[in-house]
């Protein structure tokens, strides 16, 4: 059990909304169709006719962390999840959560939640003194990816409402933040707090323009728009999104025509503008949130923790170019509707469509975004790479 209480803790109970009221069922696995598992097989058991019983079967064995049922159930003690070519289904073992009853067992006590992505990082700067007035008026949901464990997730923050810990999913990490974005947004689709949700990673830094925002102290008032101006966050904006120039071009492009149906007409000589929030920080108000169905969001996280999924490319890459994609995501202009295509269970992921090669420019690109420089020093390398 996550959560030790004592019997004389009542006065917890009072304090801290995270304590369940009373027994409450645990959280379903976690299932990812069409997957299976890259990694050696710990075990196969013969008597787990469908996924439940696989999943079963896992869940009474200490090291397993996944199964994967195609008319066979296969246990896997570690899992890099890889799209096969059946029809198998993996399904991984539940995480630590709190309250134990789940999403739907969480009452919010603020009209804003922030969601913060943690990843292995101690998290007692919650406590600090400077946190605390930042705090007041917002709610917490952590997600924390990896192997470290809390064991006392109540001490992390008095307004902590809701924990999980999750895999971390992909090669070298690749999943990153948009899983546990999209891993919120699928998990308290039915549970939204009433007003917005501010994105975080871990950094505390991320944290001061957002907790800062005057949006918090009126947020009925606020947040009705997923923009440059309303978004809460730094954003970048480049001028040069055009083919052989861009290096996520390919990303970009392609989930726009397969979610959206947007497609692009830039060119090397008339390129596009594209705009998106720097460190994945930035907030959006939940009638953004559920202008999209959750087929829109499973989707848009196999992308993020199956590798290969699309064109074999790897969740790392889908990482990045998800940072330039929430714009369009939630749509402050109402432009972009999702395909019928994203509803449908015969989705076309397009499979075949071959692996970019990057020219100059789009290498030059990469590296200056993934060093940090200004927008400016970014654009000015790329212009160079291109003569």
């Amino acid at each position: 059990m996550l959560l030790l209480l004592s019997a004389a803790s009542a006065s917890l109970h009072e304090q801290h909304p995270l304590v369940p009221a009373g027994t409450a069922p645990q959280p379903a696995w976690d299932r990812e169709p069409n997957a299976r598992c890259d990694h050696p097989v710990t075990d196969v058991v013969t008597d787990a006719p469908n996924a439940d019983a696989c999943a079963k079967a896992c869940t009474s064995r200490p090291s397993c962390v996944a199964a994967v049922h195609n008319g066979t159930c296969i246990l896997h003690d570690v899992c890099t999840i890889l799209r096969p070519a059946g029809g198998s289904v993996a399904l991984f073992r539940p995480s630590q959560m709190v309250p134990a009853g789940g999403p739907a067992a969480v009452q919010w006590q603020h009209p804003v939640v922030m969601v913060i992505c943690s990843f292995q990082k101690p998290m007692d700067w919650l406590q600090s003194q400077e946190m605390a007035p930042m705090l007041a008026n917002v709610d917490l949901a952590v997600y924390a990816k990896g192997n470290k464990t809390f064991d006392d997730v109540s001490a992390l923050s008095k307004n902590l409402r809701f924990f999980k810990r999750v895999p971390n999913f992909g090669l070298s990490g690749g999943s990153r933040e948009p899983y546990i974005y999209f891993d919120f947004l699928l998990d308290f689709y039915e549970n939204l707090p009433s007003s917005a949700v501010l994105f975080s990673q871990d950094d505390e830094s991320e944290w001061l323009r957002l907790l800062n925002a005057d949006a918090l102290r009126t947020p009925d008032a606020s947040f009705a728009e997923m923009n440059q101006g309303s978004c809460e966050c730094d954003f970048m904006h480049e001028d040069f999104f055009a083919p052989d120039v861009y290096f996520w071009w390919s990303w970009v492009t392609w989930y726009d025509e397969a979610f959206f149906g947007w497609k692009h007409a830039a060119t090397k000589e008339r390129p596009e503008s594209i705009e998106w929030p720097q460190r994945a920080a930035f907030a959006v108000s939940t009638s953004r949130i559920r202008r999209r169905s959750t087929a829109f969001y499973e989707k848009s996280r196999s992308l993020t923790r199956v590798e290969g999924l699309h064109a074999g490319l790897p969740t790392l890459s889908w990482s990045n170019a998800f940072e330039r994609l929430w714009f369009h995501i939630f749509d402050a202009q109402n432009n972009l509707n999702e395909t019928a295509a994203v509803k449908a269970d015969a989705f076309d992921w397009g499979s075949n469509a071959p692996t970019p090669s990057f020219t100059a420019a789009q290498l030059a690109h990469r590296d200056a975004v993934l060093l940090g420089l200004s927008p400016a020093e970014v654009r000015r390398r790329v212009i160079a790479a291109r003569k």
